[in-house]
C-alpha cells in the first residue's frame, strides 16, 4: 500500500460489500476528500445508493472512532458517488478487514444519529442526536427514564462524573437525570421565551458551556444505549 510521509495513504481503493452492493472506497491523499462509489449497470431500482453510503459511513464512524464532514457528491440511475472528509484517515488501513456488522433499521438509525452527533461540531445538535438515540431501545419514556437513572451512578468518563458530582451550580438543585431532560433536551427543543421554561440561547456562553458538559454524559449514555440494541 503506497504511504506518503507528507500525504498519508495515497491512491488506494478498497471494495466494501454492503447491502448487496460493492461500495468502492477511494483515498487519493490528505488534500482530497475520501469517496464512496457504487456502480450498477442494471440500475438501482428502488434502492437508493446514498442510503448505503450513509450506513457504511455510520459503521466507520462507530467502529473506527472517526468524525466526518463536508459530505457531498452525485447520484444517477446507474452510478453514485459520495465525498467526505474524515478527521483521521488511518481508519482506511483497516478496510481490508471491513465487513458489514449492522443490519436492522433500529441499529442503522441509532448509528446515523451517532455519526451526526459526533461529527456536527454543534454542541446543541450533538446533545439532541444523543437524546434521540436514547429513545430507540425503549418502548416508552418511563422505561427510558428508569434506565437513565440506573446508569447515572455508574458513569465512567471523568467529565461525566465531574458534572454529576462537582457541578451543583449547573444542575440547579436537580438530579442529573432530571437536569438532562428539563434543562437539556426540553430546553434545546423549544424556543418559547415567555414564562419560566428554560430555553437554551445559542448566543449565551453559559448555555453553550453547560450543554458541552451535558454532552459528556449524553455521549456515554448514547454509547450504552447503542450497545443495548446489539451493536458492539
Amino acid at each position: 500500500m503506497p504511504i506518503s510521509i507528507q500525504d498519508g495513504i495515497v491512491n488506494e481503493k478498497w471494495i466494501l460489500p454492503y447491502d448487496g452492493e460493492e461500495v468502492i472506497l477511494g483515498v487519493k491523499n490528505s488534500l482530497h476528500p475520501h469517496s464512496f462509489t457504487i456502480s450498477n449497470k442494471n440500475g438501482f431500482g428502488r434502492k437508493d445508493p446514498w442510503n448505503i453510503f450513509f450506513r457504511v459511513l455510520n459503521e466507520i464512524v462507530w467502529y473506527y472512532r472517526v468524525k466526518v464532514r463536508e459530505i457531498n457528491g452525485l447520484n444517477s440511475s446507474y452510478c453514485a458517488t459520495m465525498n467526505f472528509i474524515p478527521n483521521d484517515d488511518s481508519y482506511a488501513l483497516h478496510m481490508d478487514c471491513f465487513k458489514q456488522r449492522v443490519f436492522s433499521d433500529a441499529q442503522h438509525l441509532a448509528l446515523g444519529f451517532f455519526r451526526e452527533g459526533v461529527s456536527s461540531g454543534s454542541a446543541y445538535y450533538e446533545f439532541l442526536c444523543y437524546a434521540k438515540i436514547l429513545e430507540i431501545p425503549f418502548k416508552n419514556g418511563k422505561c427510558k427514564g428508569a434506565w437513565i437513572e440506573q446508569q447515572i451512578p455508574t458513569l465512567e468518563g471523568e467529565q461525566a462524573r465531574t458534572l454529576r458530582d462537582r457541578k451543583p451550580h449547573f444542575l440547579n438543585g436537580k438530579k442529573l437525570e432530571d437536569w438532562l431532560r428539563e434543562d437539556g433536551r426540553h430546553a434545546l427543543s423549544h424556543a418559547t421565551i415567555q414564562g419560566s421554561q428554560t430555553v437554551r440561547d445559542p448566543n449565551s456562553y453559559s448555555d453553550w458551556n453547560e450543554i458541552k458538559w451535558g454532552n459528556a454524559v449524553m455521549h456515554e449514555l448514547a454509547v450504552r444505549a447503542i450497545k443495548l440494541i446489539g451493536i458492539e
